[in-house]
């Protein structure tokens, strides 16, 4: 194993224990042209998609799940690049995990280690969402920085389909 993969895997280890231990997590829900989609999918044509943020205590760690589920037959869903801003800064993508789907969304916590050459790469169905939880680091990030999320056209079955940029706003406490 390399160098490179094993401190990929003892970082994303760190990053989730921590995450993990953290006394508090705010979630935030995406607000795509002024509406805000707190846990409803986003309908994009023949796909659903539900992004769902997650910051611990410290304001330079957060967790992106993105689940992906197929609005009609099973679609191929490749999304190769997506940015996530905060103050003028783009943020660093540390690790990328698979997540557990159900019928209702995505589960919170990350199963297997991913390579990170794609954001979301799989054939979705529409029985179970397929997740991912992506990790980032923002160096520098204050705790008053809005995140935005511009993703590239996603490749749904050969067809470029595009998507609004999304701003993440923290849920009230429940």
């Amino acid at each position: 194993m390399s160098n490179k993969k094993t401190g990929r895997i003892y970082f994303s280890l760190v990053l989730l224990a921590g995450c993990a231990a953290a006394p508090v997590e705010t979630v935030s829900d995406p607000v795509i042209a002024g509406t805000r989609y707190r846990g409803a999918p986003i309908e994009l044509g023949a796909i659903k998609m539900q992004l769902a943020l997650r910051e611990g205590a410290v304001a330079e760690n957060v967790r992106l799940t993105l689940g992906v589920l197929a609005s009609g037959d099973t679609a191929r869903v490749v999304l190769s690049r997506a940015q996530l801003r905060y103050g003028g800064k783009a943020a660093e993508l540390a690790t990328r995990h698979a997540t557990p789907g159900t019928a209702m969304g995505c589960a919170d916590e990350a199963g297997a280690l991913l390579e990170p050459d794609y954001w979301f790469n799989a054939t979705v169905t529409t029985k179970s969402w397929s997740c991912v939880t992506l990790a980032f680091l923002l160096p520098g990030r204050k705790a008053g920085d809005a995140l935005e999320l511009r993703v590239e056209p996603l490749n749904v079955e050969g067809e470029l389909v595009h998507m609004l940029p999304v701003t993440f706003m923290p849920r009230a406490p429940e």
